[in-house]
């Protein structure tokens, strides 16, 4: 099975040579030919965005009404993180591959295909069994 190419990779490297190895003679980009096509994903480095809340309160100097200002969605007092850090310490818990497929989706928007964990996984519980 082979994985699709992303349709908007960030970067693509044209790897090609200018001189021969072993000769030194000049090469062209025209001479070259395509030898491979792949590509590699990273997450980028995770920081951290902290929101600072400062939520006021008062009382109305007309008719003596106590308020509290609201906060936006998600900003509400409570546990200190956010829905993004719940998402990903939810991953350790999960126990199928289309669980954690899921839940990379979900945090970080990249696509995986997981052959080799499914197998491998299917390989072991195979192994349980004959024991």
């Amino acid at each position: 099975m082979e994985r699709q190419l992303h349709p908007e990779p960030d970067q693509t490297i044209i790897a090609q040579i200018k001189n021969c190895p072993q000769c030194g003679e000049k090469l062209t980009a025209a001479a070259q030919k395509l030898q491979s096509l792949y590509e590699k994903t990273e997450l980028p480095p995770i920081r951290p965005i902290v929101t600072r809340i400062e939520r006021y309160d008062g009382q109305c100097a007309c008719c003596q009404t106590e308020y509290v200002a609201p906060v936006p969605l998600g900003m509400e007092p409570g546990s200190p993180f956010g829905r993004s850090i719940q998402s990903s310490r939810h991953i350790s818990s999960l126990h199928s591959c289309h669980q954690l497929r899921t839940a990379v989706v979900d945090i970080w928007r990249v696509h995986l295909t997981l052959p080799n964990v499914s197998k491998k996984r299917e390989n072991e519980k195979a192994s349980k069994i004959v024991k």
